[in-house]
Protein backbone atom coordinates (compact mmCIF):
# COMPACT_ATOMS: atom_id res chain seq x y z
CA UNK A 1 0.00 0.00 0.00
CA UNK A 2 1.36 3.58 -1.23
CA UNK A 3 0.72 6.49 1.39
CA UNK A 4 0.68 9.87 0.44
CA UNK A 5 3.23 11.94 1.96
CA UNK A 6 2.17 14.51 4.23
CA UNK A 7 2.86 18.70 4.78
CA UNK A 8 2.64 19.64 8.41
CA UNK A 9 2.20 23.36 8.95
CA UNK A 10 3.27 24.11 12.27
CA UNK A 11 2.23 27.87 12.54
CA UNK A 12 1.85 30.47 15.48
CA UNK A 13 3.63 33.58 17.24
CA UNK A 14 7.22 33.66 18.17
CA UNK A 15 7.84 32.58 21.56
CA UNK A 16 4.84 29.69 21.35
CA UNK A 17 6.88 26.74 20.80
CA UNK A 18 6.42 25.90 17.24
CA UNK A 19 9.91 25.58 16.23
CA UNK A 20 10.57 23.18 19.01
CA UNK A 21 7.41 21.40 18.04
CA UNK A 22 8.41 21.22 14.40
CA UNK A 23 11.87 19.81 14.77
CA UNK A 24 10.18 16.96 17.22
CA UNK A 25 7.57 16.12 14.16
CA UNK A 26 10.82 16.23 11.80
CA UNK A 27 12.78 14.22 13.72
CA UNK A 28 9.76 11.62 14.42
CA UNK A 29 8.60 11.83 10.53
CA UNK A 30 12.25 11.71 9.25
CA UNK A 31 11.08 14.77 7.14
CA UNK A 32 12.14 17.75 5.57
CA UNK A 33 12.08 20.86 7.67
CA UNK A 34 11.59 24.19 6.31
CA UNK A 35 11.70 27.06 8.91
CA UNK A 36 10.59 30.21 7.06
CA UNK A 37 12.92 31.87 9.29
CA UNK A 38 16.24 30.64 8.28
CA UNK A 39 14.93 31.31 4.48
CA UNK A 40 14.40 34.85 5.25
CA UNK A 41 17.33 35.02 7.24
CA UNK A 42 19.18 33.62 4.00
CA UNK A 43 17.90 35.75 1.66
CA UNK A 44 18.59 39.29 3.92
CA UNK A 45 22.14 37.47 3.87
CA UNK A 46 23.08 37.12 0.41
CA UNK A 47 21.47 40.70 -0.73
CA UNK A 48 23.69 42.24 2.23
CA UNK A 49 20.63 44.29 3.07
CA UNK A 50 18.43 43.33 6.55
CA UNK A 51 15.43 44.59 5.03
CA UNK A 52 11.48 43.12 4.95
CA UNK A 53 12.24 39.97 2.36
CA UNK A 54 7.75 39.72 2.02
CA UNK A 55 6.49 37.25 -0.06
CA UNK A 56 9.60 35.85 -0.91
CA UNK A 57 10.54 33.59 1.49
CA UNK A 58 7.49 32.33 1.34
CA UNK A 59 7.75 31.82 -2.37
CA UNK A 60 10.82 29.91 -1.96
CA UNK A 61 9.44 27.56 1.33
CA UNK A 62 6.94 26.66 -0.95
CA UNK A 63 8.81 25.69 -3.62
CA UNK A 64 11.23 23.48 -1.27
CA UNK A 65 8.09 21.89 -0.05
CA UNK A 66 6.58 20.99 -3.29
CA UNK A 67 9.98 19.44 -4.46
CA UNK A 68 10.11 17.32 -1.48
CA UNK A 69 6.65 16.09 -1.67
CA UNK A 70 6.79 15.16 -5.15
CA UNK A 71 9.88 12.62 -4.32
CA UNK A 72 7.12 11.34 -1.50
CA UNK A 73 9.00 12.61 1.10
CA UNK A 74 7.01 14.40 4.52
CA UNK A 75 7.69 17.86 5.04
CA UNK A 76 7.37 20.11 8.41
CA UNK A 77 7.29 23.81 7.92
CA UNK A 78 7.68 26.35 10.81
CA UNK A 79 6.02 29.61 10.17
CA UNK A 80 4.40 32.20 11.67
CA UNK A 81 1.02 32.61 9.48
CA UNK A 82 -0.60 35.04 11.26
CA UNK A 83 -4.31 35.00 9.28
CA UNK A 84 -5.79 32.39 8.05
CA UNK A 85 -5.32 33.20 4.91
CA UNK A 86 -1.73 33.03 4.76
CA UNK A 87 -2.33 29.29 5.39
CA UNK A 88 -4.90 28.69 2.29
CA UNK A 89 -1.35 28.19 0.18
CA UNK A 90 -0.06 25.71 1.99
CA UNK A 91 -2.84 23.29 1.02
CA UNK A 92 -2.58 23.85 -2.69
CA UNK A 93 0.98 22.87 -2.11
CA UNK A 94 0.30 20.29 -0.63
CA UNK A 95 -2.28 18.82 -3.32
CA UNK A 96 0.52 19.94 -6.38
CA UNK A 97 2.57 17.79 -4.54
CA UNK A 98 0.07 15.11 -3.75
CA UNK A 99 0.38 15.17 -0.25
CA UNK A 100 -2.25 15.76 2.60
CA UNK A 101 -1.94 18.41 5.04
CA UNK A 102 -1.95 18.73 8.22
CA UNK A 103 -2.22 22.34 10.45
CA UNK A 104 -1.42 22.61 14.23
CA UNK A 105 -1.18 26.01 15.91
CA UNK A 106 0.85 26.82 18.37
CA UNK A 107 -0.32 28.52 21.09
CA UNK A 108 0.55 30.27 24.68
CA UNK A 109 -1.36 30.67 27.93
CA UNK A 110 0.37 32.75 29.07
CA UNK A 111 -2.36 35.71 29.97
CA UNK A 112 -3.33 35.55 33.17
CA UNK A 113 -7.11 35.80 32.42
CA UNK A 114 -6.71 32.81 30.59
CA UNK A 115 -4.91 31.11 33.56
CA UNK A 116 -7.85 32.28 35.61
CA UNK A 117 -10.19 31.24 33.27
CA UNK A 118 -8.18 27.69 33.17
CA UNK A 119 -7.71 27.06 37.10
CA UNK A 120 -11.43 27.63 37.76
CA UNK A 121 -12.11 24.76 35.36
CA UNK A 122 -10.10 22.60 36.88
CA UNK A 123 -11.68 23.60 40.31
CA UNK A 124 -15.01 23.05 38.74
CA UNK A 125 -13.96 19.59 37.67
CA UNK A 126 -12.14 18.29 40.73
CA UNK A 127 -15.69 19.35 42.75
CA UNK A 128 -17.59 17.35 40.24
CA UNK A 129 -15.32 14.23 40.38
CA UNK A 130 -12.12 13.31 41.69
CA UNK A 131 -10.44 12.12 38.58
CA UNK A 132 -7.55 14.52 37.17
CA UNK A 133 -9.23 16.89 34.41
CA UNK A 134 -8.09 16.40 30.94
CA UNK A 135 -7.19 20.07 29.73
CA UNK A 136 -6.94 20.45 25.79
CA UNK A 137 -5.82 23.32 23.65
CA UNK A 138 -4.32 24.10 20.25
CA UNK A 139 -0.61 23.71 19.91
Amino acid sequence: MVTRPQLVLVVGLPGTGKTTLAKGITRHLGAAFIRIDAIETAIQLARQDHGQVGAEGYFVAHFLARSNLELGRPVVVDAVCPVPESRLGWADTAAQGGADSIILESSRLAESGVRLELQSAIDQQRERAPVRPVVRFQL
